[in-house]
């Protein structure tokens, strides 16, 4: 085996063949750290001329003063290769300690275990995976539970085998149906957004962000994110809008409909039946919901115009799945089925393009109880099926023992 450096081809070539392939370890994603001012590196590992692991490094600076290198998503590898592994480590330790590093960070884009959409662990576990790191030096930070905006360790998949869009609606439960259905009535569709129209995006963002309490990324890195995958056809920004106008005249349509319904009924009998003046109780209950949504939705055309973003997000077109990194919506715009369709209509992609076949929701917590952070959040994805995948988790190579505890002190 020979460890070296790797060129552009030969690293994009290994890593797009490898089920270990994500947007993080692409090398658009190692390009654009480079353009940002990081120094980056291609490693590898060959065997009779063929590359058997890689990895991106890029290195960083902690506490201002010390150099780490960061893999991103680990290496490329085979995790069960002890051969592999144990020669990789020891030559990218002895490489990075020339060049003064402290230590290495990964998290490998491997999985630990399979878990039902409710938590239940499925299959084989792959503890082994992690106990072959550590006996190689590697520091596991632990199997963390929480929400990451950096690194996922809790993946929420949905396995997308269907033939037709019907099929893909059917496997969803009944909320999602309804939200679908709910978007369908008042003319919400989901479109590909511009570069230009990144700062629109980034409001959507920020909205959600203000909800849930938290902060996230810059305008600056959804552009450079843009401008980096973009040139492989590997990412897209959408919004889901609304033609307001046309949903006035469909709720204007739902009003008279049911108008009459209740002249009918009253008509026919001025002894009604209990029957009936249930059924007549329940249509105008329906009445008063849809002439309040007629009410808010000519408030939002006087106010907002005749089109209108309720939601938006950013995928990576990449290994075979849409992964949805992030999405947001407009608190006030919720109850017209934005989020609904904008995963809906993502996956009936998939459906229709044949050569993908999973979608990503990406991040959950892993907490699977009731009081977790994101329960809400993850109802709505379990809404759609799917299932979830516990990845291996982070993990140190200290290159530098004393220079690494004093940085874990500071």
């Amino acid at each position: 085996m020979e460890f070296t450096q790797l060129t552009k081809e030969e690293y994009i070539e290994f890593t797009q063949k490898s089920t270990q392939a994500t947007f993080l370890n692409a090398y658009a994603y190692i390009e654009m750290k480079e353009k940002n001012g990081a120094e980056t590196e291609l490693l590898g590992v060959k065997k009779n001329g063929s590359v058997i692991a890689a990895t991106g490094i890029v290195y960083l600076k902690t506490k201002k003063i010390f150099t780490y290198a960061y893999a991103p998503r680990g290496f490329v590898m085979d995790y069960d290769d002890e051969e592999v592994i144990s020669f990789f480590t020891e030559n990218i330790r002895s490489y990075l300690a020339k060049k003064n590093v402290v230590y290495l960070m990964m998290e490998p884009f491997v999985l630990l275990q399979k878990r039902d959409r409710f938590g239940n662990i499925e299959g084989v576990t792959h503890h082994d995976r992690v106990d072959r790191l550590k006996k190689y030096g590697y520091l596991h930070q632990g199997y963390t539970v929480g929400i990451s905006y950096a690194n996922v360790r809790f993946m929420y998949v949905v396995d997308i085998p269907y033939a037709t869009e019907k099929e893909l609606f059917d496997s969803f439960e009944r909320n999602a149906r309804r939200g679908i259905e709910s978007a369908k009535k008042y003319h919400v569709h989901l479109r590909k957004m511009t570069r230009e129209e990144l700062p629109e995006f980034y409001n959507v963002m920020m909205s959600t962000e203000k909800r849930r309490n938290y902060r996230g990324r810059d305008l600056k890195y959804y552009q450079d994110m843009w401008d980096a995958f973009s040139q492989i056809d590997g990412i897209s920004y959408r919004c889901c809008e609304m033609n307001v106008k046309e949903a006035l005249m469909t709720t204007s349509k739902e009003i008279r409909s049911l108008e009459n319904e209740i002249s009918e009924i009253k008509s026919k009998n001025e002894n009604l039946s209990k029957k009936q003046i249930n059924k007549i109780h329940e249509k105008e209950n329906q009445l008063s919901k849809e002439n309040k949504r007629y009410e808010e939705l000519q408030n939002i055309l006087d106010e907002k115009g005749e089109t209108i973003i309720l939601s938006a997000g950013m995928w990576y077109e990449y290994a075979h799945e849409y992964l949805c990194l992030i999405s947001g919506v407009y608190e006030e715009y919720m109850n017209f089925g934005g989020p609904h369709m904008t995963h809906y209509a993502m996956m009936k992609e998939i459906v229709e393009r044949k050569d993908f076949n999973r979608y990503n929701f990406y991040g959950i917590s892993g907490d699977f109880s009731k009081e977790a952070i994101d329960a809400g959040v993850l109802a709505f994805k379990q809404s759609f099926g799917g299932h979830v995948e516990e990845l291996l988790g982070d993990f140190h190579l200290v290159i530098q023992p004393m220079k690494y505890k004093l940085i874990m002190k500071l």
